[in-house]
């Protein structure tokens, strides 16, 4: 995926696989990005705008006086909030990996990738778990 270079943000979805333990089950490789997820930076492209200022716009919320919530929480809020909120991307243009372009990164078509404000992608959770045990 980060060899590809066709996202700007590549994710560790902070769920295990939403049907069991399979892989490529997860929302998230059905093009359907979690509203929040685990915010290691696996891969963050430094040329792209839209990720530029959703991190200023976090940074300045951290700062912000009496604020209690964590930055991988305020990261998801300010992005969501920069797209115009989750699932409604009325002012800005998101593009999220379906399986196909996970397993292929190279089928993903240039055009969509030049016309969206971000391309973001997750790490499939069956492979790049997150740590928490089974229960």
């Amino acid at each position: 995926l980060m060899q590809s270079g066709r996202y700007d943000y590549i994710y560790q979805s902070n769920f295990r696989p939403s049907d069991g333990k399979a892989p490529l089950s997860d929302q998230c490789l059905d093009g359907n990005p979690r509203k929040e997820a685990n915010t290691g930076f696996y891969y963050m492209s430094r040329t792209s705008k839209f990720m530029k200022e959703t991190i200023q716009s976090t940074l300045r919320r951290c700062e912000a006086p009496g604020n209690k919530i964590d930055d991988q929480s305020l990261f998801w809020l300010e992005l969501w909030k920069k797209a115009g909120g989750y699932n409604v991307t009325e002012n800005v243009t998101l593009h999220h990996c379906n399986k196909e372009e996970y397993l292929n990164p190279m089928s993903f078509n240039p055009e969509i990738s030049q016309a969206a404000d971000l391309n973001f992608c997750c790490m499939d959770p069956y492979y790049y778990p997150i740590g928490w045990p089974d229960t």
